[in-house]
């Protein structure tokens, strides 16, 4: 007798394999507005647990999705591209399978097509840059003590990255042409406490970056946040404390952004005994890190932030059931929190310098199944209707998604369970585009 779940599976699934083949998709210029077909990206596979997919673009219509799928022979780090003139490319190989387990692998690119991808891997932190149509072999940046990294790209291809080593904090530094630097203390971010806080980096297209970390005389007791800015001519200057601002609070999550013109922001989190606080501190390359500025009642850091050439700034964040935005406007200061409406959750908001993007989630369907929804947002504003990314299916997405070009194009991958409660998780890897126009 056929298995009722098998039915479901079969229902499920058909739709995404008619847009998976052996070959490059086709281009999807002739797509009307709205979200696209679904892709599927990865070959069907038991898996573990996904790992991934990491996601990028390079504001042109270009863009590139990382993931590892787990198996028992350890994961390969594995690649797809999407051209904005022929759709999908081939699968590629950063890394073989075989050598070790894999976690996170993340993928950056820049405006001009640069790629690279960073994973932690079993001999340490591990990374593989893009040349033409080809990867190079994998160099290891950290060895096997390095943990709870963050990274950047600039424009012209260098890539920055922050590590926990022990009781320090490493960096090092991608100089096309030349390799990864040795690896070296970050200023004040040695003797630390153990079980910090995994640091923060943002990095824009000029090459400008700022860090957070946490530093404490022992774990959880006195936790200070703690930032530094780099100057790709001057390199890492000293450190500035941040927080905590509250009495007998933590400042947790800390979360960072850069506009393309270096100007940045650090957000972050402190609990206290009733209730806890999102602040945030400006940064300017002119003047550095200004004050802690206290935004209002929140349930976690900053999940996505816009900072306009203007210097304007967008913060959406948690708070309680949904999601808050503020806005700081030069001259007039932070401006009062407003609340989202009509949007039923925040895995993903993707947005550009001007804040346009979208809110990404995962709606319940039923006690065992989710649909994956969307809200377009213009200039920080939720407009048009929520719309079906993805029908429902068995299980949760992890997905992410990234802004695509000046028109509010967005490509969004994530993992799709395609086997039923209790068997043996199966997973696609997959993908859609939204067009604007």
């Amino acid at each position: 007798m056929r298995r009722p779940w098998l039915l479901s599976w079969l229902a499920g699934i058909l739709p995404l394999l008619a847009g998976c083949g052996g070959s490059p998709t086709a281009s999807d210029g002739s797509i009307e507005a709205g979200w696209g077909p679904r892709v599927v990206l990865a070959d069907l596979a038991v898996f573990d647990s996904p790992v991934g997919p990491s996601l990028d673009g390079d504001g042109a219509g270009n863009a590139i999705a990382v993931w590892a799928p787990s198996t028992q022979d350890y994961a390969p780090v594995l690649a797809r591209r999407y051209s904005a003139r022929e759709g999908w490319m081939p699968v590629e190989t950063i890394a073989a399978g075989g050598s070790g387990s894999v976690n996170t692998p993340t993928a950056r690119m820049n405006a001009r097509g640069d790629v690279v991808a960073i994973w932690d891997g079993y001999a340490g932190l591990a990374a593989s840059a893009a040349s033409s149509r080809s990867w190079q072999s994998p160099v290891i940046i950290g060895r096997s003590a390095a943990q709870m990294w963050s990274w950047g790209l600039d424009d012209e291809g260098r890539a920055l990255v922050v590590w926990l080593s022990g009781r320090s904090l490493l960096t090092s530094r991608l100089e096309p042409g030349s390799g990864w630097l040795p690896p070296a203390t970050l200023p004040g971010a040695a003797g630390l406490a153990s079980g910090l806080q995994t640091p923060t980096i943002a990095v824009s297209g000029s090459g400008h970056a700022i860090a957070a970390w946490s530093r404490a005389l022992s774990p959880g007791v006195n936790e200070e946040l703690w930032a530094n800015a780099f100057d790709p001519r001057q390199g890492w200057a000293a450190p500035h404390r941040l927080a905590p601002q509250q009495a007998s609070s933590r400042a947790l999550l800390a979360t960072g952004f850069m506009n393309s013109e270096g100007d940045g922001l650090l957000c972050w989190y402190e609990s206290a005994f009733v209730g806890g606080v999102v602040y945030a501190s400006r940064y300017a390359r002119a003047t550095g890190f200004g004050p802690a500025e206290p935004l209002g009642l929140s349930a976690g850091s900053a999940i996505a932030a816009a900072i306009e050439p203007s210097r304007n700034v967008l913060v959406i964040y948690q708070s309680g059931p949904g999601l808050r935005r503020q806005r700081y406007l030069v001259g007039r200061g932070w401006q009062p929190p407003e609340p989202f409406e009509d949007v039923g959750g925040y895995d993903a908001v993707p947005l550009d310098d001007q804040g346009n993007g979208f809110v990404l989630w995962n709606e319940r369907i039923g006690s065992d199944s989710v649909s994956i929804r969307s809200r377009r947002l213009a200039s920080g504003l939720a407009v048009g209707a929520v719309e079906e990314v993805a029908p429902p299916f068995t299980g949760y997405a992890w997905f992410r998604g990234v802004p695509m070009d000046a028109s509010g194009g967005i490509l969004a991958a994530w993992f799709q369970r395609v086997s039923a409660q209790g068997d043996a998780g199966r997973y696609a890897l997959v993908a859609s585009r939204f067009r604007a126009d």
